[in-house]
């Protein structure tokens, strides 16, 4: 089976067909959020993996990511926030309204539970 591409992923959230859940979350991307992010990258680790889309809001609005080399610095810091460190792919950006979004996908760690700054973190089921 193909696997999904990051403008698939995009637009099903626009779309309102793809919802919040154990396999995929979004967010926004500001300096304020950075523990939001490495909980959410934390919690898709120890539940067996999923897709982070950073760059659109709760209301699904588009807010953008600004400059990719800050956003995948930021999450460079984030990750070594993470205890064990989760394997993170690239991003893949996608483009909407002159404005950059990130997607990344993030493997399960197994059995192992990933803290974010010494908290553990785990999603919910769909």
């Amino acid at each position: 089976m193909a696997q999904i591409t990051g403008d698939e992923i995009v637009q099903s959230i626009l779309d309102k067909t793809k919802h919040e859940g154990a396999s995929i979350d979004w967010t926004e991307f500001s300096k304020n959020n950075k523990d939001n992010i490495g909980g959410k990258i934390a919690a898709f680790a120890t539940s067996g993996g999923g897709i982070l889309v950073i760059g659109i809001d709760k209301n699904r609005d588009i807010q953008g990511i600004g400059d990719e080399q800050i956003l995948i610095t930021r999450v460079g810091e984030i990750l070594r926030d993470c205890q064990p460190i989760p394997f993170v792919g690239e991003p893949a950006f996608v483009e909407r309204q002159g404005k950059k979004i990130a997607i990344y996908r993030i493997s399960g760690l197994g059995a192992t539970v990933c803290y974010y700054k010494g908290d553990p973190f785990h999603r919910v089921q769909d």
